[in-house]
């Protein structure tokens, strides 16, 4: 995603290990989570936008495989973009939708499958996304945080923080 919410600092550390940039994703989204649920979206989206930029990059990579990256990918970017949407902030909601249309279409080479995926990301639809995956990739079963972020606080397991 063009827009960056890491500091170069975090960015390189990150970036350079999966399995950090993994677990700093994972506390990402936990913590905004946290945010969103009280109703404060202005902390919730920074962290958001930080595991949305992780999420883009593992994508790229592919990691740990192209259908998990690409769940957790679009579970940054509806978290990221539905809370611009309550936030009052349609026009950043649209921007991050649209870049991750692009991102999508990057990481796929089945147009069927990524006009679900897209379709269903610009709804905020996290079911239909990952319907969509599964079709794409037999064999898949979310283990992404977004419905356990989101939906389901009582089960949220803990990852490392930086600091």
């Amino acid at each position: 995603m063009p827009v960056k919410f890491l500091c170069n600092n975090h960015r390189e550390h990150l970036l350079a290990d999966d399995h950090l940039a993994e677990n700093y994703w994972l506390e990402s989204m936990h913590q905004a989570a946290e945010y969103h649920e009280t109703g404060d979206f202005g902390s919730a989206i920074p962290l958001l936008g930080c595991a949305a930029e992780l999420s883009g990059h593992l994508l790229d990579r592919s990691w740990p495989n192209p259908a998990t990256a690409l769940s957790r990918f679009a579970a940054s970017v509806i978290g990221l973009a539905k809370t611009y949407h309550l936030s009052g902030n349609d026009k950043a909601k649209h921007y991050i939708i649209e870049q991750a249309n692009e991102r999508v279409a990057a990481s796929m080479s089945d147009i069927h499958c990524y006009q679900l995926i897209c379709d269903s990301i610009a709804v905020f639809n996290w079911t239909a996304v990952n319907l969509a995956i599964q079709r794409c990739h037999k064999g898949f079963v979310s283990n992404s945080c977004y419905s356990v972020c989101f939906e389901n606080h009582q089960q949220r397991p803990r990852a490392v923080t930086l600091h």
